[in-house]
């Protein structure tokens, strides 16, 4: 199943939880254990930049936390670009993203805990 969420500026919270993901990429060594390293054995550990989008504002590879903020406001990382028009009145919400979450039915879960 699919679902889609908007998320838009003014809820904190919200932001914070996107901003704040740990599949950003910051310092390795912060992020793993000591007995962990990143490996193929995590795979999925790491966000990573994809589509034509993330050509056009030359971004690659691993996600940085302070690129992904700055992509999530609307500006060009590291120039302080505005990527997105700019808001007609202050006051109005802008719209930062789209949520998918992409989630199996429930028989699927429960056929996987009978396992």
């Amino acid at each position: 199943m699919l679902s889609t969420h908007t998320i838009k500026s003014g809820t904190r919270e919200r932001e914070a939880y996107y901003t704040e993901d740990e599949s950003l990429a910051d310092d390795p060594d912060t992020y793993y254990s000591e007995e962990e390293t990143p490996s193929a054995s995590h795979p999925l550990t790491r966000s990573q930049w994809h589509g034509k989008g993330a050509i056009t504002l030359g971004l690659e590879g691993e996600v940085q936390r302070e690129d992904f903020k700055e992509v999530f406001y609307g500006l060009k990382p590291g120039t302080k670009e505005r990527i997105r028009w700019e808001k007609q009145n202050p006051e109005d919400q802008e719209r930062l993203a789209e949520d998918f979450t992409f989630s199996a039915p429930k028989s699927v879960a429960i056929a996987l805990h009978l396992n």
